[in-house]
C-alpha cells in the first residue's frame, strides 16, 4: 500500500499553508511508512529528505474546486501504471497518529463524517480496480463543476452502477475531523488512526493536541510560530 498525497497548483509551487504542511506530513509519515511507500504527487519539482515528488502535468488542475484535482491525478496515476497497488489517499491536513494495516476488501474504503452520513474524501483508501469509479467522478465533476466529495455522494446515494457494493464503509478512526469531535471520539475505534484538522488554527490545535503524539505536536509547533 502507498501513502498518497496530491497537490496541484497552477503557480507550480506550494502555497504558504502547504509549504508548512508538506514537511510535517513527510516527517510524520516516515514514522509509520518506509520512504518507498510514500507517494507525493505534485506538478512541480519538490524534494524533502529522501522523498522526491512524482511530477504530473499542469492540466490535471481542476479550476472549479482545486482540492478535487486529486481525482484527475489519481486517474492519471492509474491509467499510466504509476500507481499499481492499493493506496491511502489523504489531504495534507489529515495526519496519521497510529500505525494501521487496513485489509481493503472492496475497491474503495470510505468514511463518513461520523456525526452525519455524507462521505468524507479527505482520507480514503482505494484499489487500482477503482479506476472506473474515479472516471465517473471526474466526468461529473466537470459536468456539474462541483467538488469530488459531492459527486461521489450523489453516485453513492443513487447507487450508480451498483457502486455501493464496491465501497467498504470504514470507521471514523481513519478520518476524525474537526466538527463534533467529542461525539466522534466516542464512536471511533481505538486507538485513533487519523486526525483531520487545520493545525495552524489555534483553537483547533488546542482541541486536538491532547490526542496527538508528542512527535507530531512538536512538528506542528516547529512549522506554526503563531501557536502558543
Amino acid at each position: 500500500m502507498k501513502n498518497l498525497m496530491i497537490y496541484i497548483n497552477p503557480s507550480r509551487h506550494f502555497d504558504d499553508e502547504h509549504t508548512r504542511y508538506a514537511p510535517i506530513q513527510i516527517d510524520n509519515s516516515l514514522k509509520y511508512w518506509k520512504p518507498e511507500e510514500i507517494l507525493l504527487v505534485t506538478n512541480f519539482p519538490y524534494k524533502y529528505h529522501d522523498i522526491k515528488a512524482c511530477e504530473v502535468p499542469d492540466n490535471l488542475f481542476f479550476k472549479f474546486w482545486r482540492t478535487s484535482s486529486k481525482i484527475n491525478a489519481i486517474v492519471y496515476l492509474l491509467e499510466n501504471k504509476i500507481l499499481t497497488e492499493s493506496a491511502w489517499m489523504h489531504d495534507f491536513d489529515a495526519f496519521q497518529v497510529n500505525p494501521f494495516k487496513l485489509r481493503l476488501k472492496q475497491d474503495l474504503g470510505l468514511t463518513d463524517y461520523g456525526w452525519k452520513p455524507k462521505i468524507n474524501t479527505g482520507s480514503f483508501f482505494f484499489k487500482p480496480t477503482a479506476l472506473d469509479i474515479f472516471k465517473w467522478i471526474k466526468k461529473d465533476m466537470y459536468k456539474r463543476q462541483a467538488a469530488e466529495e459531492d459527486i461521489l455522494w450523489i453516485l453513492y446515494k443513487e447507487n450508480f452502477r451498483n457502486i455501493r457494493a464496491r465501497c467498504q464503509k470504514l470507521n471514523i478512526t481513519y478520518n476524525l475531523g474537526k466538527r463534533n469531535v467529542e461525539f466522534n471520539l466516542q464512536i471511533a475505534d481505538k486507538p485513533i488512526r487519523v486526525f483531520h484538522f487545520h493545525p495552524y488554527r489555534e483553537s483547533l490545535f488546542q482541541k486536538f493536541k491532547p490526542h496527538l503524539p508528542d512527535s507530531l505536536a512538536k512538528l506542528i509547533y516547529e512549522k506554526s510560530p503563531n501557536l502558543s
